[in-house]
């Protein structure tokens, strides 16, 4: 399986923040932007990134929607 680049939205957190970013990652009709006003006040705290899975959002279409192909999407994310 290839992965592809997947559309991030970063919404940095306090400068020396000691807790770890924070993926959000939405259902089978989202984007990530769903996670927008909850993210925001997550930032507050931490970095928090919002993903777009392949085929939602911002993020390239193909024709391969498996789950072994979104879980090699976001071993990109998390690298």
């Amino acid at each position: 399986v290839r992965p592809i680049e997947l559309k991030r939205r970063h919404l940095p957190g306090p400068a020396g923040a000691a807790e770890p970013p924070l993926v959000l990652v939405h259902g089978i009709f989202g984007m990530g932007n769903n996670f927008a006003t909850v993210g925001r006040k997550l930032a507050a705290r931490r970095e928090v990134v919002l993903v777009d899975l392949r085929n939602h959002g911002g993020s390239p279409w193909h024709d391969d929607a498996s789950f072994e192909a979104m879980r090699a999407d976001m071993e990109g994310v998390l690298e």
